[in-house]
């Protein structure tokens, strides 16, 4: 297991209040190879913790965009799956 933490930035100060928290971090935790996940709305970042091996980094941008969480460091990876 390779693991990685990385951080996201939320464009647009998307993360609002400490339900878009929840909403942000139950949408990301049940990816496969995603171990914690911690959304803070005050400082727009996600914190994930990740296997890298399974490779999920696509799956949790795709997903935050999809459900209006988009992140800075997300946008190169739109359109790819």
């Amino acid at each position: 297991m390779a693991i990685e933490k990385i951080q996201l930035d939320a464009e647009n100060n998307s993360i609002h209040c400490e339900i878009c928290e929840r909403f942000v971090q139950g949408a990301v935790r049940p990816i496969p190879g995603v171990l914690d996940v911690k959304a803070d709305h005050k400082t727009q970042l996600i914190h994930i913790t990740l296997d890298n091996e399974k490779k999920p980094l696509i799956q949790i941008l795709t997903t935050l965009e999809f459900m209006g969480y988009p992140t800075i460091q997300g946008q190169p990876y739109r359109g790819m799956e």
